[in-house]
């Protein structure tokens, strides 16, 4: 590979992630989420609903 090349990867590379950036942006101001909601979504396992 040469450097052209690297040079192109790196730039596709970064629009890229720019895009993502803006698109995780977009989801968090149309369906914010609170911190301390981020934790509640995990799954409920068995062991956390059986009584003592």
């Amino acid at each position: 590979m040469n450097d052209t090349d690297a040079e192109l990867l790196t730039k596709a590379l970064s629009s890229i992630d720019e895009k993502l950036a803006r698109i995780a942006a977009a989801l968090e101001r149309a369906h914010p989420m609170p911190r301390a909601q981020e934790k509640a979504t995990r799954p409920v396992t068995t062991s956390m609903t059986k009584r003592r």
